[in-house]
């Protein structure tokens, strides 16, 4: 049986991504593409093509550069929203195609429910901060932004969340029922958001790091940095340990791509080369006698050890430690009693064991 809600839910949320995939190619395209873009249509369009480009005044990239300090990454680095988008389009398309296949007595997005209501509706207030960011961002109206980065990221830890939560769930039924969705959902729907979580969370590192450097009260930018490098270790420790060593282990096991983000981000902030006060470019990036250099070299490298050390802890889990997702004997073959343990009041019952 259809609810009607949860695939409106759905189809909408593809509707608000594709969207924003377009403000974001808009706002990060606006020198010789558009020009080249404009060269090849009709005078018409081309009417169209000025008042877009009209909504942004310079690229993310652009505004980056105005507003340079010791932490702000290379440019090449805001190449990484093209992977996040392309990745969490095809787990969009994916979740389409559940409205559509039917698994025995029930819809594949009514059950199993891996991507539950309360995940789209977080997911599409996450689609409408990052839109408002962007203005907000091209606007120069740093602090707002920082605030709304700031949401972004909550917004993708209660995706995170409940989804963990829901494919643990109902994780014992999938593996024996429906593998491929469960396969697909853990590397398609979870790594497409670790990617996106972890590289809107050193945004956020980089907004407020230009809000305290070039608003109010105007911090030294080295003191800022150092802040900045220190917050971003913190949740490095805590997240590695939080992802193998306590029970939220088994929720998060099989996604993989925080680190490697990571890593490449890091990379960018320790090779970029930061404009000297007379407004020239030096000719090395690293300066020895730099702690802010030392600092970020120590975090790459610890990046790059926790990263070796999160794939073989998975990889060591994953043949000695399997996930323990219970039995899936809550869940009848006969129709009537499936609806009946399907509705809300059997939830408390349908929890999974997770070791």
């Amino acid at each position: 049986m259809h609810k009607p809600i949860r695939a409106f839910l759905i189809a909408f949320a593809l509707c608000c991504y594709l969207f924003t995939i377009f403000i974001n190619i808009i706002s990060s395209n606006l020198g010789l593409e558009l020009e080249n873009y404009k060269f090849f249509t009709r005078r018409a369009l081309s009417k169209d093509i000025d008042t877009i480009r009209d909504w942004f005044a310079n690229s993310i990239g652009n505004t980056t550069a105005q507003f340079q300090f010791d932490f702000t990454p290379a440019g090449w680095v805001f190449t990484l929203w093209a992977v996040i988008f392309f990745w969490n389009l095809i787990w969009h398309l994916y979740a389409l195609t559940t409205i559509c296949r039917r698994y025995k007595h029930e819809y594949v997005y009514v059950f199993p429910n891996a991507l539950p209501t309360p995940f789209w509706v977080a997911w599409i207030i996450n689609l409408g901060l990052n839109i408002g960011w962007q203005f907000l961002y091209d606007g120069r109206h740093m602090i707002p932004a920082a605030v709304f980065m700031a949401l972004i990221v909550i917004s993708l830890i209660v995706c995170l969340a409940t989804t963990y939560f829901r494919t643990c769930r109902d994780g014992a039924w999938m593996k024996d029922n429906m593998p491929g969705d469960l396969y697909a959902v853990r590397l398609l729907c979870h790594n497409g958001l670790g990617i996106y979580i972890t590289f809107t969370t050193v945004l956020f590192f980089l907004n407020l790091g230009i809000c305290l450097v070039y608003w109010g009260s105007k911090l030294n930018q080295v003191d800022v940095t150092t802040g900045l490098f220190s917050g971003l270790a913190f949740l490095m420790l805590v997240w590695f340990v939080l992802e193998n060593f306590t029970p939220l282990e088994p929720y998060c096991r099989y996604t993989i791509t925080i680190w490697p983000t990571l890593i490449v981000v890091l990379t960018a902030i320790f090779i970029h080369y930061p404009k000297l006060s007379d407004g020239t470019i030096p000719g090395h990036f690293w300066n020895k006698d730099d702690r802010n250099d030392i600092y970020n070299a120590v975090l790459l490298g610890l990046a790059c050890l926790f990263c070796l050390l999160r794939f073989i802890i998975v990889l060591v889990n994953h043949r000695r430690k399997p996930i323990d997702y219970g039995t899936d004997d809550r869940y009848p073959d006969d129709q009537e009693e499936f609806a009946m343990v399907n509705t809300k009041r059997f939830e408390r019952q349908r929890f999974s064991r997770v070791a």
